[in-house]
């Protein structure tokens, strides 16, 4: 049905699969129904446990979704229309070596430094369109795009990009993007990522990422090496 209004059949898929448990607002108005005296009690029970497992059965394939779409990718992109979706990828990152991946607080310091560095051989992808658009009147080069999507990845050409950062605060989409990269980036693109936890820098590690940044872990050594240097 999403793909029908012209979405692409991955976001349909997304969509359809968060859409796919029954609203814990049903129970409010079912209470209500049990106090106005509309039904008993024993349907409040029956719909908070039907809501219960909607839940249940959705979680596995909510949380796997992404692996979904791969698996079932030739099935599902017969769904697309041949229209220009409203929510079409990129497919060219002009002349940049410099990708950044998710435009948040540390996606921006990431920009700053890179360009004081390197000029303007740099682009940024986001999904959030707040996020992009702030950034565009900022003057910065950003652009839409899901980097968990691996038709992102293979329709965008990696073969002047010397690296990708991958700085998102969701550390599922570093993940997923991370194991899109691995399967098509080229040997000189180098990839890095940012994590909170030790854990979490392992399980980059086991996707292919070149270089993990524990901003927890810098934080403090920053600070104290950043005071001393005040200090003098």
């Amino acid at each position: 049905l999403f793909t029908r209004f012209n979405l692409r059949a991955r976001t349909a898929l997304l969509s359809s699969l968060s859409l796919s448990t029954y609203s814990e607002f049903g129970l409010i108005v079912a209470a209500i129904g049990v106090q106005m005296g509309w039904m008993t009690s024993d349907w409040l029970v029956i719909l908070a446990l039907a809501l219960s497992f909607s839940f249940v059965l959705a979680a596995p394939f909510n949380h796997n979704a992404h692996h979904v779409f791969n698996r079932f990718k030739p099935q599902l992109m017969r769904l697309n229309t041949c229209e220009l979706h409203p929510d079409q990828e990129p497919e060219n990152l002009g002349d940049a070596a410099y990708l950044i991946c998710g435009m948040g607080n540390i996606g921006r310091a990431t920009y700053r430094q890179l360009k004081a560095k390197y000029g303007d051989n740099i682009i940024g992808i986001d999904y959030n369109k707040p996020t992009i658009e702030k950034a565009q009147r900022a003057g910065k080069n950003v652009i839409w795009g899901d980097v968990t999507d691996s038709n992102f990845w293979q329709n965008i050409d990696l073969s002047h990009v010397k690296m990708v950062f991958l700085s998102f605060s969701n550390h599922a989409s570093n993940v997923n993007a991370s194991a899109e990269l691995q399967h098509i980036k080229h040997p000189h693109t180098k990839v890095g990522a940012v994590c909170e936890y030790r854990d979490q820098a392992i399980e980059l590690k086991h996707k292919g990422v070149d270089y993990v940044y524990n901003f927890r872990e810098h934080i403090g050594k920053e600070f104290a090496d950043e005071f001393l240097d005040f200090e003098k």
